[in-house]
């Protein structure tokens, strides 16, 4: 094997002579003959053939050692094996024939000397591909004038439509290209998704391939069956000097697609510039929509494409266009992220608050997203950070519930108004929250907003109120059911309970009163609900969830609270108030803590210790009589204790003492400037029975 793949035909002599068999295989299945065929040593050949070598032997992946000479060109070699009649079709186990071979590699003589041979020019491989395609695809000038010379059919395509045309333009091979025209190659020939020679030489840039085509005649409009034309396909690539040729051969510069799309819009799509110059300076359309109303300035400002952005507004492109929703292209280039984008867009007075028809403007686009560039530049830009969309929600508390922290950060410096809310009076910070993007609810409590405040001067409403929602439903169906029905019944005991609640404007009595609060709209919750037949409807949850959707704000806001030391310590009030607080939080959460959530438990207990450390203050065992409310004064009224008299007179003078404002009067108890009497429970003497008569005697 070593003295064949060398040339030595004495080495090889001398091994034959000792008897080796002439067509032992090696470790990697070659014969002495395929060594030598394929490093040309045509005597050696013709030695291995002399001594009876087996021709036709196969590798594992079919070549012989025929197929090989015609692949590495050896026409010495391949005359030798054809003269001890080598089958010359015998292909490999991809197809490949020994006319393929070579026609691949451009060895034209061993070409023309398979041909003399009665080589099949028109054998094709499993996927159709014949000789002549695999030189066209190969750009192997020699062979393909060979093979056309022998008769090869010039039309003949693979499986997937490609011609020998179709192949040598994908390539560029411009001179096989013209070689196969003058051969009279059919030029217009389609794929079947339509694709012509013309559109595969523009799609890949191949200029020299695309000229020669037009030369002959090629339809310049011919389009694939998406309605591609050449003009769309080398716009779309990027390649401008195939654009300026079709150009300059009068191709149609505004056709559009089924969608609408134009070669300008395709080309700004994808950031062709050179292209789109050509184009504009062929006098492109540059409004020209697509279906959707896409124009070329928004197509080039989604993608970000800033260079193609300046050069279509260079030339007068219309910036304020909008969609049929509304949208423009600073809002669409806001809504990706596109800064350089929205920068040229503003330079050239982009309208900065022109919204879509839900209201979205391009501040709120860019945080919904969180693209904080954008948002930065807007700013500067002076875009209005407190606009809101009809339901009410601004680009600050859209950024919170999306959790875009950058976006927020960039919204809070530069003014925003964070008490802003929507319809449903969601907080920015409930909108993290509920959310869970803790990033955004510790960067809005960090800032320590004006949330408080703006609750403040809502008279304590708003956020920290509970029952809205029951309120307005009863107070609506008892408006349509008249003042003497039972649903009117309960809305006037709804306001009632709820007047002195309601009137409180200290934020810590409020938090206090919590649970007794809570407990009371969920029974009143019930109770409407059953008076209005309510009761297992889709209405039954939806209120309940109101109300824990009120609790759930109210709570954000005092935890927003806690975390404002300043705004906590004002709260918090003189020893009476900070006294008052913590004995009404105790005895909320002691007599009705089983109705609070975890959250408003924490909320109500963190409360409670940061009053207790600030003012150093311990609150004694409530007593059992004490009472908030007015409700809860009337119940205890006619409710005894279990305690004796010594313990409520002692208890009622230790409130005295303290001046708490909560002592009211009751069974055995008192109330400060209220008199107050202390008795034993006894039974009135009955004045017909014989107790009376001894006692008269």
């Amino acid at each position: 094997m070593r003295a064949a793949r060398s040339g030595s035909v004495q080495s090889v002599k001398q091994a034959l002579e000792f008897g080796i068999d002439v067509d032992a295989l090696s470790s990697d299945h070659w014969t002495a003959l395929m060594a030598a065929s394929e490093e040309g040593h045509t005597d050696v050949v013709e030695l291995l053939l002399a001594n009876k070598a087996s021709v036709d032997t196969q590798r594992p992946n079919g070549d012989t050692a025929l197929n090989i000479a015609c692949e590495h060109g050896h026409v010495g070699s391949m005359r030798a094996l054809l003269a001890s009649g080598a089958a010359i079709e015998l292909a490999t186990d991809q197809g490949f024939t020994a006319l393929m071979a070579a026609s691949e590699k451009g060895h034209t003589d061993v070409v023309e000397l398979l041909l003399a041979n009665k080589a099949s020019v028109d054998t094709q491989l499993p996927n159709g591909a014949s000789a002549l395609k695999i030189a066209c695809q190969n750009g192997q000038v020699g062979s393909v004038r060979a093979l056309l010379a022998s008769g090869a059919a010039i039309e003949l395509a693979t499986d997937q439509g490609f011609t020998p045309l179709m192949s040598a333009s994908l390539k560029g091979h411009t001179d096989v290209v013209e070689l196969l025209l003058a051969n009279k190659a059919s030029v217009d020939t389609q794929r079947p998704n339509g694709a012509s020679a013309l559109f595969i030489a523009c799609e890949h840039g191949r200029v020299g391939a695309a000229r020669a085509l037009l030369v002959s005649g090629a339809a310049i409009e011919l389009a694939t069956d998406q309605g591609f034309t050449a003009l769309m396909a080398a716009s779309e690539k990027g390649h401008t000097d195939v654009v300026e040729l079709l150009l300059a051969n009068k191709a149609s510069v505004d056709t559009q697609l089924p969608n609408g799309a134009s070669a300008l819009k395709i080309a700004c799509q994808n950031g062709q510039v050179g292209s789109v110059r050509a184009l504009l300076a062929s006098g492109a359309a540059i409004e020209l929509a697509t279906d959707q109303g896409f124009t070329p300035l928004m197509a080039a400002s989604l993608k970000g494409h800033t260079d193609v952005v300046e050069l279509l507004l260079a030339n007068k492109a219309s910036v304020d266009t909008q969609l049929p929703n509304g949208a423009s292209a600073l809002k669409i280039a806001c809504e990706h992220g596109r800064v350089g984008a929205a920068r040229a867009l503003l330079v050239s007075g982009a309208a900065i608050e022109l919204a879509t028809d839900e209201g979205f403007t391009p501040l709120m686009s860019a945080s919904l997203k969180g693209h904080t560039d954008v948002v930065e530049l807007l700013l500067a830009n002076k875009a209005s950070v407190d606009t809101q969309l009809p339901n009410g929600a601004s680009a600050l508390k859209i950024a919170c519930q999306n959790g875009r922290v950058g976006s927020v950060r960039a919204l809070l410096a530069s003014g925003v108004a964070i008490n802003l809310t929507d319809d449903e009076i969601c907080t920015v910070l409930t909108a993290a929250s509920e959310n869970g993007h803790a990033d955004v609810v510790e960067l809005l409590l960090a800032t320590k907003t004006s949330l408080i405040d703006w609750t403040l001067k809502k008279g304590s409403q708003g956020t920290v109120a509970l029952g809205r929602h029951l309120k307005e439903k009863v107070n609506a169906a008892s408006k349509m059911a008249g003042d003497i029905t039972t649903i009117a019944g309960c809305w006037r005991g709804l306001k009632e309970q709820l007047l002195a609640y309601e009137g409180e404007s200290r934020l810590l009595i409020k938090l206090a009163d919590t649970a007794r609060v809570v407990g009371f709209l969920k029974r009143a919750t019930d109770t409407a609900l059953g008076v209005l037949n309510l009761l297992g409807s889709p209405d039954e949850i939806s209120w309940h969830q109101a109300l824990d959707q009120e609790r759930e704000d109210r709570v954000v806001f005092f935890e927003a609270l806690l975390a404002d030391d300043e705004r906590m310590a004002r709260e918090m009030g003189d020893e009476q108030q900070q006294l008052e607080v913590l004995t009404r939080l105790k005895h909320g959460l002691e007599r009705y803590g089983d109705v609070l959530n975890p959250r408003e438990l924490d909320v109500m207990s963190a409360v409670f210790d940061a009053i207790v450390r600030y003012a150093d203050v311990v609150v004694a065992t409530v007593p059992q009589w004490f009472a908030i409310s007015e409700t809860e004064w009337s119940r205890a009224e006619a409710s005894p204790v279990d305690e004796g008299e010594e313990v409520c007179v002692r208890d009622a003078s230790f409130f005295e003492l303290l001046n708490h404002p909560n002592v009211r009067k009751f069974y055995g108890a008192c109330h400060i400037a209220k008199p107050f009497v202390i008795h034993e429970e006894s039974y009135a003497l009955d004045s017909r029975g014989m107790t009376w008569g001894y006692l008269l005697g």
